[in-house]
């Protein structure tokens, strides 16, 4: 085992992301919309579990989306749950580790009436900048969509 409830700990504090995501998945698509939203994230439960929450206008509506992220020691394992201002339903969403400074997380998502492979990944790039993107894999082709990128950058104190 090489993971432990500081995994996350990057990712503590207040941030501003710069998110591009894909105007339409799966869809051979090569256009992002880009929007800003503020960010902040925590420990609870003794490090055991952490709570985050992304917020701020997005196509001129309040949006809110928080994750919750609790470690399974025993399996040296992370489940990503989430939810938002449209879907106010905490869900599971992803599960995984990290390795060699990666996070990588698996799961399935429904998208435009099929469910797709779905993968999200964490790199700390510097302590005051930090990647996530969120990619679905195509049935067929087995390739990765990479259709939600993240940028993250430390708010000055």
């Amino acid at each position: 085992m090489t993971g432990s409830i500081h995994d996350f700990d990057f990712i503590f504090g207040d941030w501003i992301i710069t998110h591009k995501r894909l105007a339409k998945r799966m869809s051979g698509s090569d256009e992002w919309l880009t929007f800003e939203t503020n960010y902040q994230a925590w420990p609870i439960l003794g490090g055991a579990a952490n709570e985050d929450k992304a917020f701020g206008e997005v196509g001129g509506e309040f949006f809110e989306g928080r994750s919750l992220r609790t470690y399974d020691a025993a399996n040296d394992e992370w489940t990503i749950y989430w939810m938002d201002t449209s879907n106010p339903q905490l869900i599971e969403q992803v599960r995984g580790r990290f390795a060699s400074g990666v996070g990588l997380f698996y799961g399935e998502e429904a998208y435009e009436g099929k469910i797709y492979r779905m993968r999200f990944e964490w790199k700390k790039i510097s302590d005051d900048k930090l990647h996530w993107d969120q990619a679905f894999q195509d049935p067929q082709t087995k390739e990765w969509e990479v259709n939600w990128i993240m940028d993250f950058r430390r708010k000055a104190n």
